[in-house]
């Protein structure tokens, strides 16, 4: 790329003997390289026409202090409502938070990323979901077999009848991408309990002892 600060300078302080059309093609063709710009020409004018308008002792070929653009599309406004569509869905993608909002996929990642600290992590996997009493009908059952064991010891596991009864159920998981959702780092990991209308399942059933198994599939 050619040194556009070494052109203007050359411009500068040749313009007694050269003309804007001249400069154009010295800015195009300087050092040997050819470079594209959209706006090359008024450039080239406009730097002419200031360089005979202003005093030499005054002049420069830096690109003076401004203002730029201000930040729109990652303003606060903007921001509260990412995190609004992700607190209502934390598996919502971000190309439907750009088109909610109508900004560029671009943006709203940094936003996601970068200022509201996001990030997508996979749900844990668990079989059952308990609710409160279900886990506290367990926990008292235990503690029965426990206080029957210190009584009886050995003899009392000899007397238990235990069984299972696994279903398969005929269908497609959802997949480890399908369950990502977004979470602070602080945030728990989720977890997932969604179930799917099975479209058929088989079973299998086990009884037995500490000296006995049996089982039987159908």
């Amino acid at each position: 790329m050619v040194d556009v600060t070494l052109n203007r300078s050359d411009i500068n302080g040749n313009l007694c003997q050269i003309s804007s059309s001249y400069a154009f093609w010295l800015l195009i063709y300087g050092g040997g390289k050819l470079i594209y710009e959209t706006d090359l020409v008024s450039n080239v004018r406009r730097w002419t026409r200031r360089s005979r308008e202003e005093n030499p002792s005054e002049s420069t070929v830096h690109d003076q202090a401004r203002t730029s653009r201000p930040l729109s599309a990652s303003d606060s406004k903007h921001q509260s409502r990412v995190d609004q569509l992700i607190r209502e869905n934390c598996r919502v993608k971000q190309i439907d938070i750009s088109i909610e909002i109508g900004i560029s996929q671009e943006r709203v990642h940094h936003i996601i990323t970068n200022l509201l600290g996001y990030r997508k992590v996979s749900a844990r996997w668990v079989p059952r979901m308990l609710t409160p009493q279900m886990k506290l009908q367990r926990v008292q059952i235990c503690r029965e077999l426990l206080a029957k064991f210190d009584d009886d010891g050995e003899d009392f596991l000899r007397q238990i009848v235990t069984n299972d009864e696994p279903r398969i159920h005929h269908y497609d998981p959802e997949s480890k991408q399908q369950s990502k959702e977004y979470r602070h780092k602080t945030s728990p990991s989720p977890k997932k309990f969604k179930c799917f209308l099975p479209h058929g399942r088989c079973f299998s059933r086990s009884f037995g002892t500490v000296r006995v198994w049996f089982t039987q599939n159908f």
